[in-house]
């Protein structure tokens, strides 16, 4: 069974003015998923619908066949965990108290975590490299950082399914390569992974799937090799695309200079 699907899903947020349109798709368990588009084109949209914080106007979000909309809300929770973009923090609170919150769904009414989902929260920003960050307050830290804990906070609910906006969004080379490594050993366990970006060379080579959305509609989607091409690129985004077979088949994207070129420099 598909963990994750949408069918004929039409999603806005405004009466009559649909962000998605008419948008098909099946997230198997194990896949990491790479949606691409241009700036407006419903990434975030859709991820909202998928973990149900907008409702679709038409259509439906299915979590295990079961339409989302029936399922028991801390069911969803703990199956399904989403990062924002660009969320900023209002309150004090150090590292770890944020990423305790992702223990929320396992928690009884009026209940504190306990030493078990202590350890949890801390295994998670170990593995986003934040483990020094714990008693850090997150108003303090450099957008990477605080990026870094907000995703140790969706990784210490354990869901089976993550649902990304722009994970990789701050961060320095380094810890962008660490993040796709953490989301590819997640999906080794059976994770479900569906990640927004901008950065379409990084996600054809780590991705197992590709969502290219423009303005609401799916253009391609299927395995990297097959979706990523240069003419679905070059339709998607407006500049020529040259894709390159490596070795193993993984494609090495490259993205030019609309015709005619960049203006030149007045220097």
């Amino acid at each position: 069974m598909t963990p994750l699907a949408l069918s004929g899903a039409f999603a806005g947020y405004a009466r009559g003015l649909d962000v998605l349109c008419g948008v098909t798709l099946a997230f198997g368990a194990g896949r990491l998923v790479a949606l691409l588009g241009e700036n407006g084109s419903g990434k975030s949209t859709l991820l909202k619908v998928l973990a149900g914080l907008l409702v679709p106007t038409r259509g439906e979000v299915l979590l295990d066949g079961v339409p989302l909309g029936s399922v028991l809300r801390r069911t969803a929770a703990r199956a399904i965990g989403y990062l924002p973009q660009g969320f900023e923090p209002f309150f004090p609170a150090t590292a770890l108290d944020v990423v305790l919150l992702g223990r929320t769904p396992f928690l009884g009414p009026f209940s504190t975590p306990g030493r078990a989902d202590v350890d949890v929260a801390r295994a998670a920003l170990q593995e986003v490299d934040a483990a020094g960050l714990e008693e850090r307050d997150v108003r303090s830290l450099s957008g990477g950082e605080r990026q870094r804990v907000y995703l140790a906070r969706v990784l210490a609910g354990e869901p089976r399914v993550l649902l990304l906006d722009e994970p990789t969004a701050s961060l320095d080379p380094r810890h962008r390569f660490l993040v796709l490594d953490v989301l590819r050993r997640r999906a080794a366990t059976g994770v479900t992974c569906v990640f927004s970006t901008h950065e379409v060379d990084l996600a054809a080579r780590a991705a197992d799937d590709a969502v290219l959305l423009a303005r609401g509609t799916v253009l391609a989607s299927g395995p990297v090799r097959e979706s990523v091409t240069e003419n679905s690129l070059s339709q998607l985004f407006g500049v020529p695309a040259c894709v390159t077979p490596l070795a193993d088949g993984t494609p090495l994207v490259t993205l030019g200079t609309p015709p005619g070129g960049l203006p030149a420099g007045r220097g």
